[in-house]
């Protein structure tokens, strides 16, 4: 009877691979919209609304993403080379949380700029706008780093999350990582 229950779901730690991927599709390809509303014209408003929305989710996924991570981070154990990668990891994508949150809310003030000050004329926006997307770019580059290095952890140096709950409330944490068994299983993935 047992075997038809679903699996228990995981502990927070192990929704580090679900969450991950929202911040990157969301925040990396948000200009996406920007840019076809700089050369739309027209549909602006709307696109840059759908940006802001992108933003906003993407902000929040990260959020999530980095609280994840800590507690993977505090599930395993590692040591060494692994032990270095895993905190390059931790800190560049406390930077690009970091640098989206500030993003977001620039992105905000920009949206909502025609409208508190609607005597600002197109030439100086689209300016700030193009400002907008060039450190839009910097703060991907940071965001694609962390994942980039979250992919090293996983692919390279076989760190997973552990994606069903443990065995017994006591059971340690299963070492991860360098010449030890990984965590998780093989099904588990960044």
């Amino acid at each position: 009877m047992l075997a038809i229950l679903p699996p228990l779901p995981p502990s927070w730690d192990g929704f580090h691979p679900f969450f991950v991927h929202f911040p990157l599709a969301l925040l990396v390809s948000a200009p996406v919209p920007i840019v076809m509303g700089l050369a739309l014209g027209k549909h602006e408003r709307g696109l840059n609304l759908a940006a802001l929305g992108m933003l906003v989710l993407g902000t929040l996924a990260a959020f999530l993403s980095v609280s994840t991570g800590e507690a993977a981070e505090g599930a395993a154990r590692v040591t060494g080379e692994v032990s270095r990668v895993m905190h390059e990891h931790e800190e560049a994508a406390e930077f690009a949380r970091n640098a989206f949150v500030v993003l977001t809310i620039a992105f905000t003030i920009l949206f909502f700029l025609p409208t508190v000050a609607p005597k600002v004329r197109r030439g100086p926006r689209t300016v700030a706008m193009l400002l907008y997307l060039l450190l839009h770019a910097v703060g991907s580059v940071a965001l694609l780093n962390a994942g980039h290095l979250g992919g090293e952890l996983v692919h390279t140096h076989g760190v997973r999350a552990r994606l069903s709950a443990p065995a017994s409330p006591n059971e340690p944490p299963a070492p991860a990582g360098g010449h030890s068994e990984p965590t998780g299983g093989s099904e588990d993935r960044e």
